[in-house]
C-alpha cells in the first residue's frame, strides 16, 4: 500500500527554521555575555572620588581617571584588558586599557547572571514555539503511518 504524501505546510517549516535562526542568534550573545564573568571576578574593586581619583580596596597605588571623564562618584570595579601603566603625576596610575564599571561587585554579577537567565529564556521559547506546530504534525504523520502498517 502506498502512502499518500501529506504532511505540514512549507510555512511552518520556514517559522520554524526562523525559530531556530534567532535562537542561535541570542545564544550568542548569550556566549558573549557568559564570557563577562571571568573579567569581572578577578576585577580589582575601589572606590571613585569626586576628583576622578579611584582607591583600591587591596593596597595598591591609586588610579586616575582622564580630566574628561565625568563619572559618579561611588563603588568601581576596574576591569583590565592590560596592566595597567604607572604614570609621572603624583604616583598615580593612568587608565590603560581598562573598563571602569560602577556598582558592586556582587550586584554586578547577579545582574551578569540575570541576563543569562533572560537569554536562555528567550532562546528556548524561540525554539519551542515556532517548531510547536511541528510536533503534533510529526506525531499525526507516525500514527498514521503505524496504523497503515499494522
Amino acid at each position: 500500500m502506498v502512502l499518500p504524501i501529506s504532511g505540514p505546510p512549507i510555512s511552518w517549516f520556514a517559522v520554524g527554521a526562523a525559530g531556530l535562526l534567532f535562537a542561535c542568534f541570542v545564544q550568542r550573545r548569550r556566549r558573549r555575555a557568559r564570557d563577562r564573568f571571568p573579567p569581572l571576578a578577578g576585577a580589582l574593586a575601589g572606590t571613585l572620588d569626586e576628583s576622578g581619583c579611584i582607591t583600591f580596596d587591596e593596597p595598591l597605588p591609586g588610579m586616575r581617571l582622564p580630566p574628561d571623564d565625568d563619572s559618579p562618584a561611588g563603588r568601581v570595579l576596574v576591569v583590565s584588558g592590560a596592566a595597567a601603566r604607572p604614570a609621572t603625576y603624583r604616583s598615580a596610575v593612568q587608565l590603560g586599557a581598562v573598563e571602569v564599571v560602577h556598582g558592586e561587585r556582587d550586584e554586578l554579577m547577579a545582574e551578569a547572571r540575570a541576563e543569562l537567565v533572560r537569554l536562555d529564556a528567550v532562546a528556548l521559547a524561540a525554539a519551542l514555539l515556532t517548531a510547536g506546530p511541528l510536533v503534533p504534525a510529526a506525531w499525526s504523520h507516525y500514527i498514521n503511518y503505524i496504523s497503515v502498517i499494522y
